[in-house]
């Protein structure tokens, strides 16, 4: 016993001294990223809505870095590469998926479908067969399962397999409905409307409370100026911070109020949905249009009526396709049957832009935000409508410009809409506030070479030598592409005399 113990310290000790020997060290760990998880997905969605794919793919591996065995990450990696059409490594994705969560329903279902599209009939029965033993009451796998069945002209199996979908729906229904009439029972047996009730507890408020509630949302308000870093206290008038102010504060108690009274609205909306719209709407979440179209034709053949929703489904999966003519027939029938359909005008607005007609596009956009309910694709909205604001080069766009970027960098800040709104200040010479948004979208990503540029353009215009150089070798390092932006850059700096290190 005791040679042995020797023989292992020994061995121990001859481990260290070698180690010294030869300076063998640990790898330094990744430094952590500044941004979290929630808004690397954030940026790479509006990356992915700008076209840029390459910069969605950067912020998707950041994700993967961060959290490599968290299955959301994953998840939405495979969905970017059904987007891209690069099946190979969205089965990849989803086999990482797989080993993370064996279990998951929804990974199991898009694994099935994918491979049903490569032909790959037997693994996509076993996947289909997996989720549907899982998540039993799950009645997108049961439909889903039927209309591979079909496919593959299994009959039999199709219908029995579509007998348990619909029969999942209707207990579905009958238990919302079940619950719908509870509450209406009790709401009904409540003696005091709620505008009396309102007015009683206003009565019986205390005198000081009131002052204390205005301190309170006096305070929320701050922190949400704090927040977006955009108060300009030291540059404008008291007055001016107030009514700024107010309208934030108007802005998100409206927003949380549409969100608070719309859930329940939603919910029973989603409910009543057909089998199919339902499937077709979870394979659009993850960017496989043509089997969306499949499920799209049974519910076509299930239902005569004319349904808004459907059609907008419709030409949601054929914008995917660039099917742009299509999706424009598909929104215009949506619209007939429900003019006033917010996501029908902003999906007619995304058509327009991405076939380059951006005056008509503008008009969509600004009519999309018109109404009190607002669209889910709400900060695309606000970032295209920006952008062709901007692109006018006139005074009056570049206000419109700078109070819709404002309003993007409220509901969802990013890079791009901190570099929208700098742009719009720097066009209507307001540097001191066109310098605070670049520095935001700087914090956020500092590898965006326009936003070096504009920053350079800021040094020039306000006489900062250093500086100014310092922020055009950033922007030249990045390779700030040629174009009008390096063009006005090399102007200005001709006109001043420095900023490029070789004067």
């Amino acid at each position: 016993t005791f040679i042995s113990q020797l023989y292992v310290f020994l061995l121990d000790e001859m481990h260290r001294s070698l180690d010294k020997s030869l300076n063998i060290q640990e790898p330094e760990s990744v430094p952590p990223s500044r941004n979290t998880d929630a808004q690397l997905r954030i940026f790479a969605l509006e990356a992915e809505s700008n076209g840029d794919y390459l910069l969605a793919a950067h912020y998707y591996k950041q994700r993967l870095a961060q959290n490599p065995d968290k299955l959301r990450p994953w998840l939405d990696f495979a969905a970017f590469h059904l987007l891209v059409n690069d099946l190979t490594k969205a089965e990849e994705c989803l086999k990482e998926c797989i080993a993370i969560e064996p279990t998951n329903s929804t990974v199991s279902i898009l694994y099935a479908v994918l491979n049903a599209i490569l032909e790959n009939n037997e693994i996509a029965d076993l996947f289909f067969e997996t989720a549907t033993t899982e998540d039993s009451e799950n009645v997108i796998a049961w439909t889903l399962y039927a209309i591979f069945q079909k496919h593959i002209g299994n009959e039999k199996n199709a219908q029995i397999t579509l007998g348990k979908a619909e029969k999942l729906q209707r207990a579905i229904l009958k238990n919302e409905e079940e619950q719908g009439a509870t509450a209406a029972n009790i709401t009904v047996t409540s003696p005091i409307s709620d505008e009396k009730r309102a007015e009683e507890e206003e009565k019986e408020r205390p005198i000081g409370e009131e002052k204390e509630d205005t301190g309170k949302s006096s305070d929320s308000q701050l922190n949400v100026a704090s927040k977006s870093r955009l108060s300009r206290s030291s540059r404008s008038s008291k007055q001016k911070q107030e009514k700024s102010k107010s309208v934030v504060n108007e802005q998100i108690s409206t927003r949380k109020s549409q969100d608070i009274s719309s859930t329940i609205e939603v919910e029973k909306v989603a409910s009543k949905k057909s089998i199919y719209l339902k499937s077709a709407e979870f394979l659009l979440k993850y960017n496989l249009a043509t089997w969306a179209e499949k499920a799209l034709a049974f519910e076509f053949l299930a239902n005569t009526g004319k349904d808004h929703q459907v059609e907008i489904t419709l030409a949601k999966a054929k914008i995917l396709q660039q099917d742009f003519s299509s999706a424009e027939t598909h929104i215009t029938q949506a619209l007939s049957i429900d003019y006033e359909n917010v996501e029908a005008w902003a999906l007619w607005g995304h058509v327009k832009y991405l076939q380059l007609d951006f005056e008509a596009a503008k008009g969509r956009y600004q009519r999309t935000l018109v109404f009190a309910e607002k669209p889910p694709d709400l900060h695309t909205v606000y970032i295209r409508l920006g952008a062709i604001l901007l692109s006018e080069g006139n005074e009056s766009s570049y206000s419109e410009a700078k109070e819709i970027f404002l309003r993007a960098c409220r509901y969802q800040p990013t890079c791009t809409t901190y570099l929208g709104l700098g742009v719009a200040c720097y066009r209507l010479n307001q540097y001191d506030d066109a310098e605070e948004a670049l520095t935001e979208a700087n914090f956020l990503n500092n590898q965006n070479a326009e936003v070096w540029g504009y920053l350079t353009l800021i040094c020039l215009q306000t006489k900062r030598y250093i500086e100014a150089e310092q922020s055009y070798k950033y922007a030249i390092k990045l390779d700030l592409p040629a174009g009008p932006l390096l063009d006005e850059i090399n102007a200005v700096q001709r006109q001043v005399g420095f900023g490029d290190p070789s004067f």
